[in-house]
């Protein structure tokens, strides 16, 4: 007869009752239901923390972190200023405390960290003068003090001056003139009813000629009106280019009878009648003033002639070396006049 096999059960199970009704009443096989956890009044720093550390899983994504202002003019403070207000309002949730007292102080701990040189000392100093007074740390209080110190305080009349003497000299640089007038028109607050006139005013002449037309009718248009300065203006940049080009191989052409392309043994022979030398007009010259001792220049013709004075060879009777001086003088003066 064969051996029955031994069954082994786990302890854990219970045994099926004889009864089926048992069975199906039977609650311990049910899956229980977990009940949340309440807590109770007595840890509520616990609760906190627990649900801090929930939410430090959802929190945000890492904003770019300012670079370092040390207060010299390296760096624009208004740009300083800017980048931290970004990285608090993004990622604002990483500096949260227990209080509103300690999320300010977080705050401006993470401020000063992103400062060095003279803008760390300031900012210290604003902080042991605040505990000394025993008075709260807020970000804006701080920020407003750090603009007093080392923010322009003309940066709107500045604006306004380079405003006023902003104007496009050559049509290639519209997209450098057009990002300039841009910030300055924001800078100072120009009213946007006179952004157009503005801009209108402040192109070349050759580019406002074609835009009379749409002035008008984008007045208060000032991005439509843009768009069309500037496809007039690059076309205007491309007539120049095309003209300076043309100018310039003409220039560089040869000027003369000469082409370059010739050789010396083959340059042509000008003529005397083509040269284009010019001489100048010859004046004639003013006579000889005549005195007692101008001699008359004697042609070889008068050389076989004799002198009617004392009868030789060789000279004129003017010239006779024996008539006296004076009346030597009296002959020269009559016989020129």
């Amino acid at each position: 007869m064969p051996a029955t096999p031994t069954i082994f059960r786990n302890p854990t199970i219970p045994r099926k009752p004889q009864d089926a009704s048992a069975w199906l009443d039977d609650s311990i096989l049910q899956p229980k239901r977990l009940s949340p956890r309440t807590p109770s009044a007595a840890q509520p720093l616990a609760t906190e923390q627990l649900i801090g550390k929930d939410n430090s899983r959802q929190r945000s994504t890492k904003f770019l972190d300012p670079e370092l202002y040390s207060g010299d003019s390296s760096m624009n403070f208004q740009q300083w200023h800017s980048a931290i207000l970004d990285k608090l309002r993004v990622n604002g949730d990483w500096y949260v405390g227990a209080t509103q007292e300690d999320t300010e102080r977080d705050q401006v701990a993470y401020m000063r960290t992103r400062t060095s040189g003279a803008a760390y000392q300031t900012i210290s100093a604003l902080l042991r003068a605040l505990q000394t007074k025993q008075e709260a740390v807020t970000v804006d209080y701080v920020l407003d003090r750090m603009e007093k110190n080392f923010g322009n305080p003309h940066e709107r009349l500045d604006a306004r001056n380079q405003f006023r003497h902003l104007f496009l000299r050559n049509s290639s640089n519209f997209r450098e003139f057009q990002q300039t007038f841009f910030r300055l028109a924001q800078e100072q607050e120009l009213p946007a009813d006179q952004w157009v006139q503005e801009f209108h005013e402040k192109i070349p002449h050759s580019l406002r000629s074609h835009m009379v037309v749409y002035r008008s009718q984008y007045m208060y248009d000032y991005d439509s009106y843009v768009e069309i300065a500037r496809e007039q203006a690059r076309e205007l940049a491309l007539a120049e280019t095309q003209l300076e080009r043309r100018t310039r191989s003409n220039q560089a052409q040869p000027r003369g009878l000469v082409p370059t392309t010739l050789r010396s043994t083959d340059r042509p022979v000008l003529k005397p009648s083509q040269t284009s030398v010019q001489h100048p007009t010859s004046t004639p010259r003013p006579a000889p003033m005549v005195t007692s001792t101008t001699k008359p220049v004697v042609s070889s013709s008068s050389a076989n002639m004799k002198c009617y004075n004392c009868k030789q060879s060789g000279h004129y009777s003017r010239d006779c070396p024996r008539i006296p001086a004076e009346q030597k003088a009296l002959e020269d003066i009559d016989y020129y006049d």
